[in-house]
């Protein structure tokens, strides 16, 4: 029964997930609506995997008690996950909750300017998937040519030549996900290896959700349901996976193993970072959701965070993050006529680096920014781990700051620039810029993505500074988002908690 009730519940998803995307829902609700699944698909599959008897089979046939059951341990997991949520903050001091009668309720300061909040998910949506058909058409074509139905089931040609075409079409489109160093080598592969591999995986689940999605338009029995997923033997994947990314079959395995859910002694497995799941003793089922809705080199690195071989390498890896967005900072920039400059203050060992200055002669002004890239938090306990990141920049710029009002000529020398300059001050980061309750007033973070797109419009360093400084790349509630009251029910206990709701379609 367990696995197939794994079955179910991916189904179960993956129908939301064609609703949605063919809705007149915005890109912020589809971006919502991904990330929303993703993070806590896991704990119903985590409950199913630690608690229910092994065995059981993949289904033969529709079961509308098990699709029902699924359905409800979705809802289940949903809400659970914003249990989870709430007693995460509050175990950290970031709100505070207290019981009333059957209502846990919050206070303190966790929805305190809600802007930055707002700012993460405005500034920077998830692309859709479904972006990508325009330049899939002839791959699809194709596919309608090979697709058969019968009996509930449908079927297709998956050759190397159609898979291969898939990827040729797609990377153009999908490259800015690409964001890690292509140098990065780990202990038993690299992470040009896993590009190419997942690259493979991305093909196989485009393709096959087409295949379904042509199979339910010519009325395939019960939806499709039973080839919702792609289900194979450990050895037929292994065989598909090394004839299409042309990897040496250790590799494959050694990958395919890590992207098995459950594998690699993990406390917690969670389906977005080891899609794969096992249906059987030597049988693996992926969603096509999974990896379509995923940002899987995102994931990867949070998978190589935990796994006992890989996890000291990937810390030593990190630091070159930064450096690339300093170098992706300048390289953009380059036309500007700014001048950039980076290093340690010289004689003063106790100062912290600067990450980068961005000089501009014309105007007399210097904007110094402390850069921070790390893996973006998909869920609170990473959120708070983040917030880390975002507080110790701050602190490197208060004590630069403070340095400079103390002696400015060690700036003078260093950056080549006088007293008549305006210096402003602030805080980069790639992926979040964190919740309210980690910012200063002195000091403005901004997330990397959109100072450039900012930089690259204006061209004018002053009012780059004045858009820092007057925190007008923030947006407003009322205007582009507003704060939603959620109660959360679970048994007899509802949760007063809280979400966004996304007015602005546009980018800031």
């Amino acid at each position: 029964m367990q696995d197939g009730i794994f079955y179910a519940l991916l189904e179960d998803q993956a129908l939301k997930f064609n609703i949605l995307q063919s809705s007149s829902a915005s890109l912020h609700q589809f971006a919502a609506h991904c990330d929303s699944w993703l993070n806590n698909a896991k704990w119903g599959m985590f409950w199913l995997h630690n608690d229910c008897t092994k065995g059981g089979g993949i289904p033969r046939k529709f079961d509308s008690d098990a699709y029902q059951a699924a359905r409800e341990l979705a809802d289940l997991s949903d809400r659970y996950a914003t249990f989870e949520t709430a007693f995460t903050y509050a175990s950290k001091g970031y709100v505070t909750i207290f019981v009333e009668g059957n209502t846990i309720r919050r206070s303190g300061d966790l929805t305190k300017e809600p802007c930055f909040a707002a700012y993460d998910r405005i500034v920077k949506p998830v692309e859709p998937p479904f972006n990508i058909v325009p330049v899939l058409r002839d791959i699809y074509d194709r596919i309608d040519r090979t697709l058969k139905i019968s009996k509930g089931r449908f079927r297709y040609s998956l050759d190397y030549r159609l898979v291969n075409d898939a990827v040729s079409a797609f990377i153009p489109v999908v490259k800015d996900r690409l964001r890690l160093p292509h140098s990065w080598q780990f202990s038993r592969y690299s992470l040009n290896d896993f590009r190419q591999l997942s690259s493979i995986l991305f093909a196989y689940s485009l393709i096959h959700s087409h295949a379904r999605h042509i199979a339910m338009e010519r009325g395939c029995d019960g939806l499709g349901f039973l080839d919702c997923i792609m289900v194979r033997r450990l050895e037929e994947w292994v065989q598909l996976l090394c004839r299409d990314s042309g990897l040496e079959e250790n590799l494959v395995r050694v990958i395919l193993s890590d992207l098995t859910y459950g594998n690699g002694n993990m406390r917690a497995p969670d389906i977005a970072l080891q899609p794969f799941v096992p249906l059987l003793p030597d049988t693996l089922g992926l969603s096509p959701h999974v990896v379509l809705t995923s940002d899987l080199e995102r994931n990867f690195s949070v998978l190589l965070n935990r796994l006992p071989e890989d996890k000291k390498m990937y810390a030593q890896l990190s630091d070159e993050l930064e450096q690339k967005s300093r170098q992706k900072i300048q390289e953009t920039l380059k036309g500007n006529e700014w001048r950039f400059w980076n290093g340690p203050l010289p004689g003063h060992p106790e100062l912290p680096d600067i990450d980068l200055a961005i000089v501009s002669d014309a105007q007399k002004v210097c904007l110094i920014l402390e850069i921070k890239s790390f893996i973006g938090p998909a869920e609170a306990r990473e959120v708070i781990e983040k917030f880390e990141h975002i507080i110790k920049g701050i602190k490197q710029i208060q004590q630069l700051k403070r340095s400079a009002k103390v002696d400015f000529s060690v700036y003078e020398q260093a950056l080549s620039i006088d007293s008549s300059f305006l210096v402003t001050w602030a805080v980069a980061s790639e992926t979040s810029i964190g919740l309210g309750a980690v910012q200063d007033d002195e000091v403005p973070v901004v997330l990397i993505p959109h100072f450039i797109r900012k930089a690259l419009k204006t061209s004018d360093l002053r009012k780059m500074c004045d858009w820092l400084n007057q925190r007008t790349y923030l947006p407003k509630e009322g205007v582009d988002f507003e704060v939603v009251e959620q109660p959360i029910m679970i048994g007899k206990w509802t949760l007063e908690w809280y979400g966004l709701k996304i007015h602005s379609e546009n980018v800031f």
